[in-house]
């Protein structure tokens, strides 16, 4: 862990936690919000490759669009992306997006080595010309926590959430997951391959003899 960066600045970070806690620094009952920036646009993964911090449609701020260019800039770009953190939780982020087509894809397929293909017809779209854009989204959850433990990071999201769920993954209001029946997916035009091989195989699908499919969706 203590020659990973990232791993380095988790744990440091929770050193200081302690730290407060023990020493009695920290402020009971206050909302303490801080909006973090200037994060890299690029970091290095552990394979030693170039990825994008945030995701590769972030832009970088203006005065740093030349290094783009650069090979050996790549590192000390700053990328247009954010977040909202209260109370040492992260409320929410987002960013700045790229909304030229040439830069875009010049981070897609030169910097980040990515195949474009995929997203050729946003490219497109770009090209026809758009304007500076970019979005926020916020936890609503994460943030009622923390007005019910009244700045309290602690609460857990489980006790506000509308609709939580178990530990294995069932939502108890909804009651999905729920078997689905075969009239119900022939509705949708939906054809199970997973169904289809074992039927090809000869062998008998759980659940086939009244009716129903094991299924994650409603």
């Amino acid at each position: 862990m203590w020659g990973d960066d990232a791993g380095v600045k988790w744990t440091l970070g929770q050193l200081r936690h302690l730290v407060g806690e023990a020493m009695h620094l920290r402020a009971e009952q206050r909302m303490e919000f801080v909006w973090i920036t200037h994060f890299p646009l690029f970091s290095v993964n552990a394979e030693g490759r170039l990825q994008s911090a945030h995701h590769p449609f972030t832009a970088p701020i203006p005065d740093d669009m030349p290094l783009l260019y650069d090979p050996n800039k790549l590192l000390s770009i700053t990328g247009q992306h954010y977040d909202l953190v209260l109370n040492g939780v992260e409320l929410g982020g987002g960013s700045i997006r790229i909304h030229n087509e040439d830069v875009q894809r010049h981070v897609l397929s030169t910097i980040l080595g990515e195949p474009s293909e995929e997203l050729e017809h946003m490219l497109k779209a770009l090209s026809y010309g758009a304007p500076p854009h970019g979005g926020f989204a916020i936890g609503l959850d994460r943030y009622v926590a923390l007005l019910v433990g009244r700045g309290d990071s602690s609460v857990p999201i489980r006790d506000v959430i509308a609709f939580p769920k178990s530990k294995e993954g069932n939502d108890l209001m909804t009651r999905c997951p729920v078997e689905t029946t075969s009239s119900q997916l022939s509705r949708y035009g939906i054809s199970l391959s997973v169904a289809n091989d074992i039927k090809a195989a000869g062998d008998k699908i759980p659940g086939e003899e009244d009716g129903k499919i094991q299924s994650s969706t409603r």
